[in-house]
């Protein structure tokens, strides 16, 4: 899978976490998909035993149903987009790790969009969704392996 390969059905939250050092969270059955970006710090993610590294230089795609562990080490701030996606099937049942090419166009339409879910404006929802695709296929990104 490509994150091109995306189609997105609906946005369920755009926002961005900060989480303190130190922080380990659990997550059983994620209820939807998610793309997962480090604006600053590292966090961990675990599933099956697998590790998986979010910083600057990548993005973490999350299949819907996946149980998983997240540890942020050292204080982090992390954009989240939630949706569900028409084309799910592709997407298997394992995190996916993207390196990034261009992250200070990532982060500046990851900013826009957060604003605009956080604003709650008329069309911020398809505005959102414009913006999440320009993410896709703007973005330079590469799947890299498993760490």
């Amino acid at each position: 899978m490509r994150l091109t390969d995306i189609r997105f059905s609906d946005l369920g939250i755009v926002v961005s976490i900060p989480l303190p050092a130190n922080t380990v969270r659990h997550f059983q059955n994620r209820p939807q998909c998610g793309l997962l970006f480090a604006k600053s710090g590292k966090l961990r993610y675990t599933q099956d035993n697998c590790a998986f590294l979010s910083d600057e230089t990548c993005v973490l795609f999350v299949p819907r149903g996946t149980n998983y562990s997240l540890h942020s080490a050292e204080p982090s701030l992390s954009y989240v987009i939630n949706f569900d996606m028409s084309n799910e099937w592709i997407a298997g049942n394992s995190i996916r790790s993207f390196q990034i090419g261009d992250n200070a166009g990532i982060l500046s339409i990851l900013s826009e969009m957060s604003r605009l879910w956080s604003a709650n404006t008329a069309f911020y929802r398809t505005k959102c969704l414009s913006l999440a695709y320009e993410l896709l296929f703007d973005s330079k990104v590469e799947e890299i392996g498993r760490a």
